[in-house]
């Protein structure tokens, strides 16, 4: 079994913190960005959309790594979210 090294357990860290960031401000955002698709990073709304599509290209102008970054739909209606 191969031990993460420290920059990929500051990765890792990073986005476990960005996935609790959305977690805690689920109601915030909510308000906000209502039936968008929203990218996190830093514990930061940094891109949002109305399609994934237009999300990626948003976050590609921006230079954010998709696979390293927070991808998030927000839906308008109470909806079940399974982790």
């Amino acid at each position: 079994m191969k031990l993460l090294t420290q920059g990929e357990m500051r990765v890792f860290d990073q986005f476990d913190s960005d996935v609790r960031f959305f977690s805690r401000n689920y109601n915030k955002l909510k308000k906000k960005y209502r039936d968008m698709f929203i990218a996190i990073k830093n514990k930061r709304v940094v891109a949002s959309a109305k399609t994934e599509k237009e999300l990626l290209k948003e976050m590609k102008e921006k230079g954010l790594d998709p696979a390293v970054t927070v991808v998030e739909f927000v839906p308008s209606k109470e909806e079940l979210i399974l982790f």
